[in-house]
């Protein structure tokens, strides 16, 4: 008795081949696709403080204002970083451990995102803060299953803390 594959037994190979095929010319794939206009976009969304100086005792007021016609999307739990100049460069962290990383924060167009962030959580040094903006996304989801067209880092200015 000869094994004979069964005709069933091939469609997950043919779906393989055929979901591995190249997209047709001109297509490009949805992690490369560019939203109109996008930069356009990106030169109207700010990110800033309120002071370059700070002592331990203030608090950073910070914002982050979409000026574009579009909404914009910050990740559902940390919707900042906090960048901390080192000797080789800048280490970047969240403000907050997440278990979940939550829906994702829609800002809408001609609008603003606020923080205000004690100065005492944070050592002697210099900073910036850097905003995480996506563009383009599936509302009511977490960034990771949004399907986001376009993500890109905003960074306020610099700034120290001194004690």
């Amino acid at each position: 008795m000869k094994n004979r594959m069964r005709w069933w037994s091939a469609v997950p190979l043919l779906m393989l081949v055929f979901s591995c095929q190249n997209d047709p010319a001109g297509v490009a794939p949805v992690e490369n696709r560019k939203l109109a206009g996008q930069q356009a976009l990106a030169e109207k969304v700010h990110l800033t403080v309120d002071k370059t100086n700070f002592a331990a005792a203030d608090t950073i007021q910070v914002r982050l204002h979409n000026g574009s016609a579009e909404p914009v999307y910050l990740e559902g739990c940390s919707q900042l970083l906090l960048a901390t100049k080192i000797d080789s460069g800048w280490s970047e962290s969240p403000l907050w451990v997440c278990v979940w990383e939550g829906l994702a924060v829609k800002t809408l167009a001609d609008s603003s995102y606020r923080l205000a962030w004690p100065a005492a959580y944070l050592h002697t040094g210099m900073f910036r803060f850097v905003a995480p903006v996506y563009y383009g996304c599936a509302e009511g989801r977490p960034v990771s299953e949004a399907r986001c067209l376009l993500t890109e880092k905003i960074y306020s200015a610099e700034f120290t803390v001194t004690e």
